[in-house]
């Protein structure tokens, strides 16, 4: 059984593509024409044009930390994922984080950790868990120790050469009495 399998486009033929050595959880991302695999212990960077796996952490710049973790996303080649509270861009030419400029009334509005970042269309989405006060339902009081909301936003982007700038289109709540013990595991966009 092969690890995975690679489309090759001139042929149009499917090839098997090699596993690297481990094979425990991992995350993959594509950035920059490479195929990134991270796990816990190892990182693993496939370069098609060469047909081989790379050395651990060849041109990965310290990634790793951020794409196990699964909060990231990737938009027009660039790597956006939630770092110190506050959401940042990776900056491939230099190996550093920046921060998304204006964003400051979003950081107003989250209370809890962020849950997904997805690209919708060019758009960064932000989803993350609210703490939800006493409401009442159908005169039944639902206490704040029982539930979370689930809050998205969409940020416009702009890439400005050295900058990132973002704009909040829509902050709202998804989903405001969700059981505490409840986990989001995945959000993918689709486009139909």
């Amino acid at each position: 059984m092969n690890w995975g399998e690679v489309f090759d486009i001139k042929l149009q033929t499917w090839k098997p593509l090699p596993s690297p050595s481990d094979n425990g959880n991992y995350q993959v991302v594509v950035f920059g024409a490479r195929l990134y695999v991270i796990t816990k212990h190892n990182n693993y960077v496939y370069d098609p044009k060469q047909g081989r796996w790379l050395p651990p952490d060849v041109g990965l710049g310290g990634l790793g930390e951020v794409i196990i973790t699964g909060l990231f996303c990737v938009i027009e080649n660039v790597i956006f994922a939630e770092r110190g509270g506050k959401y940042k861009w990776y900056d491939s030419r230099y190996g550093v984080w920046l921060l998304v400029e204006n964003l400051e009334n979003l950081y107003k509005f989250r209370y809890r950790e962020t849950i997904r970042l997805v690209n919708h269309g060019g758009k960064l989405v932000i989803m993350w868990h609210q703490k939800v006060g006493i409401k009442y339902q159908r005169c039944v009081v639902i206490r704040s120790g029982h539930f979370k909301s689930i809050m998205c936003a969409v940020i416009r982007l702009a890439f400005l050469g050295t900058h990132i700038s973002g704009e909040v289109e829509k902050c709202d709540t998804i989903n405001s009495l969700v059981p505490k013990s409840c986990k989001l595991l995945t959000c993918l966009s689709v486009s139909l």
